[in-house]
């Protein structure tokens, strides 16, 4: 089964686009325009990780993030936020709750990477039986 990402972003064109990039890594992609339908989505798809705009009309991706993690269940699913505001947005979506944050036009090789790195950090690591 493919992983499942839950992409929230606003800008039509950089939803076609990431959405496009992330299927072609073999991504099960879940689209939401806003923060409030990025709740909604979260909880009716159960996504394995989350990716979000942080500046989104109506709910902001700050925001979708600190209300998922505070609800039961959402503490350990990765969330990557993504903004074209710089440091200081992506430094308030980490005291958030994001795992991490990236800066807008996103480096297609550089999300890869961030995304299966946040995936291996939620697998729970399975201890090797010892030979004796």
């Amino acid at each position: 089964m493919a992983t499942k990402i839950l992409l929230v972003e606003d800008t039509p064109e950089t939803r076609d686009i990431l959405t496009i990039l992330l299927e072609i890594q073999g991504f099960d992609v879940v689209v939401a325009n806003n923060g409030y339908e990025g709740i909604k989505n979260a909880f009716s798809e159960r996504p394995d990780i989350i990716i979000t705009d942080l500046t989104m009309p109506r709910m902001n991706g700050v925001e979708m993030i600190k209300v998922l993690r505070s609800m039961p269940g959402w503490q350990n699913v990765p969330i990557l936020a993504v903004t074209a505001y710089g440091m200081e947005m992506e430094q308030k979506a980490i005291m958030a709750g994001a795992n991490r944050a990236m800066a807008q036009p996103v480096e297609a090789e550089l999300l890869i990477g961030y995304i299966k790195d946040l995936l291996k950090q939620k697998r729970p690591r399975t201890r090797k039986a010892s030979r004796s």
